[in-house]
């Protein structure tokens, strides 16, 4: 199974560990309460949907049974599956199960739908499900039933099960205990599912209902259910990820307050989801009755906002005509970028793209293993490498269009892409900006080097998505988000008008602007989103049940461009610094001259854009091996053998640089400040033989420091100097950028030579005053980037690191002959 049996209820301890578990932003240790949630809550309003308290098996047989004596057991409702029917219209949602999680894989739900065929029949309501697998009448017996609430506070179950040798549905009213409507129930006619349709007044003609689905198996016994257990109930009716009647709500902690603010909301009777520890947000959904104010009352809450759920940015063409041959399916899309070879050298190979969506079949043999551990940021769980976590489709879509690998039918842009999913979609396939939010800074955390944004909603960036997005953006991410299929002009789209994202509109078959495509100033470029129902007009890719499809939208169109900026930070050794400026240079202008609303800078072009890919010079660090081979191992209790840095710290207090503190640790992890950085490197100098002048100088804020004396040396031999205040600000944190200056003018003033770089830009996140350092740094071999490929020029010092760069440094005055290995 995909994910762990069901658990009636989570505790709020496991909810929180779990969030924080997928959070990407260390930060303290928060209290969680026990796991009843009720530590410091009282008592608190009740806010939530309760459902109906599901009958016990026997009185499910019962209620069933008694369906073959109710009065209503003649009454009918037109077939839908029937092709007389087929004009019957109306309002529909989809809600979306995983295939992989029932307990038998004879009954695996894949979607419900609740159907509304107003328009052609007032009052016929429809309850129909898909499955993962084709199922007969016999895999029926024990029936797919929807539990469900009305906003009018009446409890029903709509049944769908083989009955006295017939497919029945049947409508249950719980609040009186007996059958108020039988008729026919229909298999679908590809043999996925099944659908009945009844009279909406036996519900009481309810303007809005909370549910939730349940399999059984021939003993009643549950088999599979959706929604997912820590998720909120299903709501009915949606539009455009708006529901009715029943308030969907974002509840903003008291700072420091998340786990009480939490346990709280629980014990209200609410399923808190999409918990964001970096903004203190998560998601509620209120009952009827539930206010905002009621919801503020709740301990550890400081505010409560407006929840405006994101759609997947999808689209549906219509009907076209047009056919292709095998031998063309699916080319255009890929020949109208000018992609690659997928058997090339550039495959974006050792990069890897974050899809922000549903999930991601990673079973799918078009992945070939390169799924990785992913996260359900909705539920709070991880999503295990290679497995299925699909669900929707439109995940595993977008995914196919970044990197699928060549086969007959598909390939995907950047074959040799590695993917890592987030799942922000609930089971109706609505994102809140909390777990959007949630997700763009999981990827960050992950190290994900492009991240798509295939969703969107009207309006400017929700705080929550723009401040992640910021983060993502110092952290050199790449973020590609669709411009929206709303077909609108000059109207913010977000994320795609947030300043850190790339936006892509879309183009049809003919490289021509689709008209659903969002048009404005922030637009970027375009790529192929399509425009039709066949493989010659829109994009062909990975479907449902290891089949292929046709979809179209600004979501495919911007996985075209995240496959491309793979294949370019390949190629590029990681320079993301240019990439942006370089997919608008090489774009095939369109529409007006230069950067125009309908186009952007025009049509996305892969061969060209990879010209620009001049690849950087790669850093590798100097060997201290000769060095430091006298120097005895484990000096330190709290320096770890096996740590990355354990040589170096040994080596540097072999050589009397670097001590410990008077406890005899050694501190690997705390940050260095710029006072002990002078100590460091003066001890580099003096111990390697070279000698250091002190003479009086004007820093206002070093007398009576511990390491005043040291920093009068560097700066008398112009090794360091103060702030334009003439302070030096000893007690702060050495970022790494300084660390590269103060090493490299530390080497160039004991060898008396100036460090030369054969040929610079080591690093695609390193510009301004200390990138001439850093290459040097890089090209003496004292530093190697971190392990994303970058440099990460403002991160802090730590003491174990600084073991590593001063050994490196100590090595190369022994290497170019300036000192002798000890």
């Amino acid at each position: 199974m995909l994910l762990p049996p069901r658990v009636r209820r989570r505790g709020i301890a496991a909810l929180l560990a779990a969030a924080l578990a997928v959070t990407s932003f260390a930060s303290p240790v928060l209290a969680q309460p026990d796991v009843d949630g009720a530590s410091g809550v009282g008592d608190v309003p009740k806010l939530g949907i309760e459902l109906p308290e599901r009958p016990s098996a026997a009185r499910l047989r019962e209620l069933r049974a008694s369906a073959s004596t109710t009065r209503h057991a003649t009454a009918q409702a037109p077939d839908p599956t029937d092709a007389s029917a087929a004009n019957l219209r109306g309002r529909a949602h989809v809600y979306n199960d995983y295939c992989g999680d029932s307990a038998s894989s004879r009954m695996d739900l894949r979607t419900a739908e609740i159907r509304d065929y107003g328009v052609s029949v007032p009052g016929l309501l429809g309850f129909a499900f898909t499955t993962c697998r084709a199922i007969s009448r016999a895999d029926l017996t024990g029936g797919v039933t929807l539990f469900l609430t009305t906003s009018a506070g009446r409890d029903f179950f709509v049944d769908v099960l083989e009955f006295e040798g017939r497919l029945v549905g049947v409508v249950v009213d719980l609040d009186l205990g007996q059958v108020v409507f039988r008729g026919d129930a229909h298999l679908s006619s590809d043999g996925h599912g099944a659908e009945f349709a009844f009279p909406g007044a036996r519900l009481g003609s309810p303007s809005a209902i909370a549910f939730e689905v349940v399999a059984f198996d021939d003993a009643t016994v549950e088999l599979d259910w959706m929604p997912e257990e820590g998720e909120r109930v299903g709501l009915w009716p949606v539009e455009s990820c708006q529901f009715v009647d029943f308030a969907t709500r974002t509840v903003v902690a008291e700072p420091g307050a998340l786990p009480l603010a939490l346990a709280a909301a629980e014990a209200a009777g609410l399923v808190p989801t999409s918990v964001h520890e970096a903004s203190g947000r998560f998601d509620v959904v209120l009952d009827v009755d539930g206010t905002d104010a009621a919801l503020r009352t709740l301990p550890g809450v400081a505010d409560v906002e407006a929840t405006e759920l994101l759609e997947q940015a999808a689209f549906d063409a219509g009907a076209d005509a047009g056919t292709v041959t095998a031998a063309d399916a699916g080319a255009w899309w890929r020949a109208q970028v000018r992609a690659p070879s997928p058997t090339g050298a550039v495959t974006g190979a050792g990069v890897t793209i974050g899809v922000i969506d549903d999930g991601v079949d990673g079973s799918r043999p078009e992945f070939g293993g390169r799924v990785d551990v992913g996260r359900d940021l909705v539920a709070g769980r991880p999503l295990a490498a290679n497995a299925n976590s699909d669900r929707g489709g439109h995940g595993t879509f977008v995914a196919g269009v970044a990197a699928a690998s060549p086969t007959a039918r598909v390939t995907g842009i950047a074959p040799g892409a590695r993917i890592r999913p987030y799942q922000v979609f609930d089971f109706a396939g609505c994102a809140s900006p909390t777990a959007v939010a949630a997700g763009i800074d999981a990827a960050v955390r992950d190290g994900v080097h492009v991240l798509n944004l295939s969703l969107g909603g009207l309006g400017r960036t929700p705080p929550p998505i723009a401040e992640a997005l910021v983060r993502a953006q110092q952290a050199a991410t790449v973020v590609i988000a669709a411009a929206g299929n709303d077909g609108l002009v000059d109207r913010p789209a977000y994320p795609a008008e947030h300043a850190s994202t790339i936006a892509v509109g879309a183009t049809d078959a003919s490289g021509v602007r689709t008209p659903y495509s969002n048009r404005a100033s922030w637009l970027d470029l375009v790529a192929p989103g399509g425009n039709g129902t066949t493989e010659a007009s829109g994009i062909l890719g990975l479907g449902e049940r290891g089949d292929y499809g046709v979809e179209n939208g600004t979501s495919f169109a911007a996985p075209v461009v995240s496959g491309a900026a793979a294949l370019y930070l390949q190629a590029s050794n990681h320079r993301v610094a240019d990439l942006r400026t370089n997919l608008g240079a090489t774009a095939s202008d369109r529409g007006a001259r230069g950067r125009d609303p309908e186009y952007g800078f025009g049509l996305l072009d892969v061969e060209k854009l990879l010209t620009t890919t001049r690849a950087r010079p790669v850093a590798s660090v100097r060997d201290i091996t000769a060095t430091c081979r006298n120097a005895a191992a484990g000096r330190f209790p709290d320096v770890a053998p096996t740590s990355t840095h354990a040589r170096g710290v040994d080596c540097v207090a072999h050589y009397g640089i670097a001590g410990g503190y008077r406890d005899g640790d050694y501190r690997p992890g705390a940050a260095v400040t710029r006072g002990q950085m002078a100590t460091f490197v003066v001890n580099t100098i003096e111990q390697s033989g070279g000698t250091l002048p002190t003479r009086p100088l004007p820093l206002t804020d070093i007398a009576g420091h511990a390491h005043e004396a040291s920093i009068r040396k560097l700066a008398s031999a112009g090794i360091v100097s103060g702030y334009a205040d003439d302070s030096y600000r000893p007690n702060a944190s050495v970022t790494r950028a300084q660390m590269a200056t103060f090493l490299v003018k530390a080497l160039e003033y004991r060898t008396d030579r100036t460090l030369t770089v054969a040929e610079a830009g080591y690093f695609s996140d390193v510009t301004g005053a200390h990138q001439s350092n850093v290459d040097k740094a890089a090209a003496a071999g004292l530093t190697g980037g971190s392990n994303t490929g970058q440099y990460l020029p403002a991160g802090q010092v730590t003491r174990g690191q600084m073991g590593s760069f001063l050994a490196r440094t100590v090595a190369y005055l022994v290497d170019h002959g300036h000192t002798r290995p000890r």
